[in-house]
């Protein structure tokens, strides 16, 4: 059993599973202002703050969910005239670049949540510490999904992407 199978998908599926529920919460909260100001002439109090506020942490869990696919855009105008094996060395370095600029995002992202422990949301009542802690689960996340890429390329590891949870 490698480090990457069963409890790895089940990660993965949960993700999913708050990334959906974030965007219908967020298309829910927005229909309803919209309906809110056409027809009553009023407007929701909390629905700008909540739908910023999920879509900030739907944007950073969607980072993760795209990198695990290998899905981030990139040129891969040079690296297809390579052979196999400088191949995997240009996305292994690509990988750990990476994973560098995520580990020096999670690191400041965590330093910077103490100075906002005390900074709540004006609607909300939420602490914008909790807002903030979406860029580091995010970074830390996509460092998880990118590293066992990687795992899986470098040791030819099977990947289980397609068995079953």
């Amino acid at each position: 059993m490698y480090w990457h199978d069963p409890m790895m998908r089940r990660l993965e599926k949960l993700i999913e599973i708050v990334v959906i529920a974030m965007m219908a919460i967020v298309a829910l909260t927005i229909m309803s202002e919209v309906a809110a100001r056409t027809f009553f002439a009023t407007s929701l109090i909390v629905s700008e703050e909540l739908s910023r506020y999920l879509m900030i942490w739907t944007a950073m869990l969607s980072v993760a969910l795209v990198a695990r696919e290998n899905g981030h855009i990139r040129i891969s105008m040079v690296t297809d005239t390579l052979g196999p094996k400088a191949r995997l060395f240009v996305a292994t370095i690509s990988d750990l670049a990476v994973i560098g600029f995520l580990l020096v995002l999670m690191i400041y992202s965590v330093l910077q949540m103490p100075r906002l422990a005390n900074q709540g949301t004006v609607t909300l009542g939420l602490n914008m510490a909790w807002v903030y802690a979406a860029m580091p689960v995010g970074a830390a996340l996509t460092i998880l999904f990118v590293a066992r890429r990687c795992w899986v390329r470098l040791t030819g590891a099977p990947d289980t992407e397609d068995s079953p949870l």
